[in-house]
Formats: structure tokens, C-alpha cells, sequence
């Protein structure tokens, strides 16, 4: 199973956020053509109870949700991946939810493979997902995308070798933190890089 076992049993929860105690949204990985082929799946909690949301259906058999960030009710991001186990060609999924449907937003792939792990957002033209591209069949870098309203774009971090980020936050336009690891075997080391308005920076 693509996580340890938990598959088996059903559906997998990756990431959340609240907006308040009413208003809760999950992201997710559910059975697609077999447990170890996944859908995309986004839960709702308004208070009271879970219940299904449809996400956009996406024709690669493996595809999840791994993160998501919240600026109100009606302006949700998620961000993840999907993939063909069949091939090396993973692609970054990001959609949006306007208070009435999800939405599947066009995201750069530029590597052999790409994969988003987190997602956080200011305001409606600030958006930040972060994860990793295999620049060829042997080596992946950081993957850093920024979202200003009109459109997803790359910062390159084709320096940091092997490194791959996992989790991001923001507490400012010039104040973003990114978080993951990088190297190999024996030499992996915690990877942490800042954002302070004009470029990103290894601390």
C-alpha cells in the first residue's frame, strides 16, 4: 500500500484546515481502481458532520490531496499530485474551491516528475505551494510555485540537489517559511528556506 497498510482500510486523510469551528475542510486520498490506485478526495465539516465534496476527476490513476490553505469560506486551496505507477511522470494538482465547486488550476510542471506536498495562501493574488521535481531520473530539487492571481509560476532551486520541501507558511508578503530535507542515505539533513519578499534563501 502507498501508506503503510492504512489504505487497506479505506479512505487516507493527508492534510486539513478550519476556518472555524463550523466550517473545516480535509483533503485526501480514496480508493480509485484498487487500494493502491487513489482518487482525490475533499471532505466538509460544518459543524456538525463530515460529508463528501466532488473534486474535478483527473485520468491518472494514482492522484491525492495533500494540503490545504484557507483565506475565507468561498477561497480554499489544496494542492498534491497525481501519477501513472506505470510511468515516470508525476504532475502537480492544485485546485480551488469558491463556495460552490472545486476547480482544477492549470501548475507548472517542470520537472521528469513533480510533486506538491504544502500549500499556504495571504491573500487572492499570494499563494504558495511547495514540493519536489526530478530534474532527470536520478536527481530532484526543491519545487517552490507562487500563485499572484493570474497565474502559477516557478522559483528555481535547481542548487539545492536531492532536497525536497514538505510543509510551508506564511506570516507576511516578506515572510515565508518552507521546510523539508535534503541529501541522501546516511548524509539526509533538515531543509529550511526563507521567503523575504524578493528571493528565497537556504537558513
Amino acid at each position: 500500500s502507498l501508506y503503510g497498510g492504512l489504505a487497506d482500510a479505506g479512505s487516507v486523510l493527508l492534510g486539513t484546515v478550519a476556518r472555524s469551528s463550523a466550517a473545516a475542510w480535509a483533503g485526501c486520498a480514496k480508493p480509485n481502481a484498487s487500494q493502491d490506485l487513489t482518487a482525490t478526495l475533499a471532505e466538509h465539516w460544518d459543524g456538525t458532520r463530515w460529508s463528501i465534496v466532488p473534486t474535478p476527476p483527473i485520468s491518472k490513476p494514482t492522484a491525492q490531496l495533500n494540503s490545504l490553505a484557507a483565506l475565507s469560506g468561498s477561497d480554499i486551496w489544496a494542492a498534491g499530485y497525481s501519477e501513472d505507477p506505470s510511468c515516470f511522470c508525476g504532475e502537480t494538482v492544485i485546485e480551488h474551491w469558491d463556495g460552490n465547486s472545486w476547480t482544477r488550476i492549470g501548475s507548472p510542471n517542470p520537472g521528469l516528475a513533480n510533486y506538491l506536498m504544502g500549500i499556504t495562501a495571504l491573500s487572492a493574488t499570494d499563494v504558495w505551494a511547495v514540493g519536489y521535481a526530478w530534474i532527470s531520473q536520478s536527481t530532484w530539487v526543491p519545487l517552490l510555485l507562487h500563485y499572484d492571481g493570474r497565474r502559477w509560476s516557478r522559483f528555481g532551486q535547481s542548487q539545492l540537489q536531492f532536497g525536497r520541501l514538505a510543509s510551508i507558511t506564511a506570516r507576511s508578503t516578506n515572510d515565508v517559511w518552507a521546510v523539508g530535507w535534503i541529501g541522501l542515505g546516511a548524509d539526509i539533513q533538515g531543509l529550511v528556506l526563507h521567503w523575504n519578499g524578493r528571493s528565497w534563501r537556504r537558513v
